[in-house]
């Protein structure tokens, strides 16, 4: 009970954490495309997405560092916990000045390398540098919420981002207040923003970690190899995540325009949200399940999983719903200069590849709690690769630019629902020693409430004219009431309904 009761105080930060992030989105999109464009708006996604091209270097080496360094720490082996932790972090400082030589020479030759219109050239070097500054900034901190992780208080973590993004938010409204418009204030305001997480990370890592020092004599090429060998291959993953889902960006600027790109960018923006704010309340469950492995308790992490992914169920329909029902009203109040109806149709696209992903995301920590990856990273490169080919083939048999976009959108989505239906159940239940068929009926479940809050969407479209944001507002909060209340039926069985109010009510009184 008490281990429910600390992910219930971690979700709840994460709740918090995810209307900053998303409200910033819903503020900053559309501000951008009516002042300077979607075509500016694109660059930002695009420079973020040249990131992720890079973290496949960082990925080997510190995706494992958090989870070696935890299961040590709650064996009491502080001595091979520090290995570990000087390890990485000198690791780090030689990684990012060979990044940043590469970002030097993207920089310098990046109207070459993608199609730019000239009268932005200037404004986008300048907001590409600011993000790679960031990206060296985030490869020398990443190690620094071990503390909070390591005592399974990763609320922490949420409500110190929770600061940084609302100083990010009076950055630009300063900035895009005082000064004339220009993209590079969204790279300067993640900066500084994330300077700020960085050292109040540290701060809390020193405080609930004192034992953790960085020591040259503790670097030791042995860990590092350690790290790099577990942590391979989720760097193999990342090069299937950006063979999947980041490079359609850049396909979209080469086989299409840079303008087109914008539009795929903006109808990008709100499936991308959704995943990330699952994929976080997702992430408070990785402490927990981590230390429980450490301990080697098998049926508590079969607990942990069960519950968090019907935690998640609960929700998870609700957004899908939203896209595909209320996604036309969406976008022409959200940015009504741009074409509605192909942003709905396009996120709805990017919204298939969720219906089932969304409630799943903790079953993804599995693999790195048990250290076992391999067969993981083997079919999502596999898949990759595959929906790469798909999309390149479909892409030279057709003219239709609109076609285009929508092929780009969609190839992606069907081969995450067939990841979420074959691969992702089956291979969790190996890892776990559960029956095959274990993780199916929850998958069915699931159907069952999308089509039942799909269906529900429209009803309330029918009775209510959606015309402004306060009625859209009224919608969706309806939808979520209604759904919520049947999925606490459908999800949960009694006891759960039972453990879960008790929590609530424990909550409450604290």
């Amino acid at each position: 009970m008490k281990d429910k009761k600390i992910f219930l105080i971690n979700f709840g930060s994460q709740i918090l954490l995810l209307f900053i992030n998303v409200g910033l989105s819903l503020l900053l999109v559309p501000f951008i495309t009516r002042k300077i464009g979607a075509e500016a708006y694109g660059f930002v996604t695009l420079g973020n997405d040249f990131i992720n091209y890079a973290q496949i270097i960082t990925v080997a080496l510190n995706s494992m560092a958090t989870r070696f360094i935890l299961v040590n720490l709650t064996q009491k082996k502080y001595a091979e916990a520090n290995k570990f932790y000087s390890s990485v972090m000198l690791s780090n400082i030689f990684i990012a000045s060979i990044i940043a030589l590469i970002f030097i020479f993207v920089l310098v030759f990046l109207e070459k390398l993608v199609n730019i219109s000239p009268s932005l050239v200037g404004d986008v070097k300048l907001l590409w540098a600011f993000l790679f500054l960031n990206f060296i900034l985030t490869i020398l901190s990443s190690i620094f919420t071990i503390g909070p992780y390591s005592k399974n208080k990763t609320y922490i973590c949420s409500l110190i981002n929770v600061l940084g993004q609302t100083i990010r938010i009076i950055i630009l409204i300063v900035l895009y207040a005082k000064l004339p418009p220009y993209i590079w204030y969204v790279g300067l305001a993640i900066l500084i923003c994330n300077i700020i997480i960085a050292f109040l990370n540290y701060y809390y890592t020193k405080k609930l970690a004192p034992e953790l020092k960085v020591k040259k004599k503790d670097y030791s090429l042995k860990h590092v190899f350690t790290l790099i060998k577990s942590g391979i291959w989720n760097s193999i993953n990342k090069i299937s995540n950006v063979l999947s889902s980041s490079l359609d960006l850049l396909i979209c600027n080469i086989f299409i325009s840079s303008l087109a790109m914008g539009t795929l960018a903006v109808s990008k923006t709100l499936p991308n949200q959704i995943l990330a704010a699952f994929g976080l309340l997702a992430s408070i469950l990785a402490p927990s399940l981590t230390i429980s492995y450490a301990k080697k308790n098998y049926e508590e992490m079969k607990n942990q999983i069960n519950f968090s992914c019907k935690i998640l169920a609960l929700i998870s329909c609700i957004p899908i719903a939203i896209l595909f029902i209320f996604g036309t009203e969406f976008y022409n109040l959200w940015t009504p200069l741009e074409n509605a109806t192909i942003l709905r149709n396009l996120s709805g696209l990017f919204g298939i590849g969720l219906i089932f992903a969304l409630a799943l995301e903790p079953m993804w920590y599995i693999f790195t709690a048990t250290n076992n990856v391999k067969e993981s990273s083997l079919f999502l490169i596999f898949s990759s690769f595959f929906t790469l080919l798909i999309t390149f083939i479909l892409l030279h048999v057709t003219a239709d630019n609109t076609l285009k976009l929508y092929i780009i959108a969609g190839v992606g989505s069907v081969i995450s629902l067939i990841k979420c239906w074959v691969f992702l159940p089956l291979y969790s239940a190996k890892c776990l020693n559960l029956s095959w068929k274990s993780f199916y009926p929850l998958l069915m479940k699931i159907t069952l409430v999308n089509i039942i809050c799909l269906i529900l969407a429209i009803v309330i479209k029918k009775f209510i004219f959606i015309h402004s944001w306060l009625s859209l507002i009224l919608a969706c909060l309806i939808l979520s009431v209604l759904t919520v209340a049947l999925n606490l039926f459908i999800i949960l069985t009694k006891e759960d309904r039972q453990e879960f109010f008790t929590m609530l009510k424990r909550r409450k009184k604290a």
